[in-house]
């Protein structure tokens, strides 16, 4: 199964039946630059399909700094999970208020030991009340899709799924080359995967499906995962 950039552009080449090889995914040019960005946007269009993939799921912690009440997203952020902000040493919740309230709250912010949180604008943390020692904040997070650069890079898409990336891409080279036939069946093969992998890594579509279609089962619970 091919797991980097290079060896899934390498298997696009092949099952495409385009000619030469590929010993690098880097400083490509002509078509086998037109094969790596094809393995580059299936890839972050199927790992964008759901936000809350388990393969984007993330820990974060970190420390507070006496005085500071703001903290910025990690580099790979997409979405915060709200309901998961706690101070673990002392098995301590933070309770989320949304910023559109937040910040019409004409209340002086005092120094002390941190129960609520905001996100900003730009997705960083805010702590209520500003942090007056220093502790471990826990909150879980949602990455946002992997953009393959280099040679080893890998999808955070499960290794044994990976192959449908290929058959993503296969698709976008079937439009360039207007070949019917291999996007049938490359859409044949990825609608399979897909199905596949959701089951594997998304638990929660059958609860939006069923929201969707109207089906029997019906989700009541409001999401308190990210803020609109």
């Amino acid at each position: 199964m091919p797991d980097t950039l290079l060896e899934l552009s390498q298997q696009l080449i092949e099952d495409a039946g385009i000619s030469g090889t590929m010993v690098s995914a880097q400083n490509q040019v002509g078509e086998f630059k037109r094969v790596v960005n094809w393995i580059v946007r299936a890839t972050t269009e199927i790992e964008g399909t759901w936000f809350d993939w388990d393969f984007l799921h993330a820990f974060l912690e970190f420390d507070t700094v006496i005085g500071n009440s703001d903290y910025p997203a990690p580099a790979d952020f997409n979405l915060w999970d709200n309901a998961t902000a706690k101070i673990p040493l002392e098995s301590m919740p933070l309770v989320f208020e949304m910023w559109t309230r937040k910040k019409t709250d004409v209340t002086e912010q005092t120094s002390g030991d941190p129960y609520m949180f905001t996100v900003l604008p730009d997705k960083a943390i805010r702590l209520y009340d500003t942090p007056s020692r220093i502790q471990t904040i826990a909150i879980e997070y949602w990455r946002k899709p992997m953009v393959l650069v280099l040679d080893d890079d890998e999808p955070l898409i499960p290794s044994q799924f990976r192959d449908i990336i290929v058959s993503k891409a296969l698709q976008f080279y079937a439009n360039y080359e207007s070949a019917d036939e291999v996007k049938t069946q490359a859409l044949e093969q990825f609608q399979v995967r897909l199905r596949q992998l959701e089951s594997h890594s998304a638990p929660s579509r059958q609860a939006r499906d069923s929201i969707n279609t109207g089906a029997d089962i019906v989700v009541a619970a409001e999401s308190n995962y990210y803020e609109y």
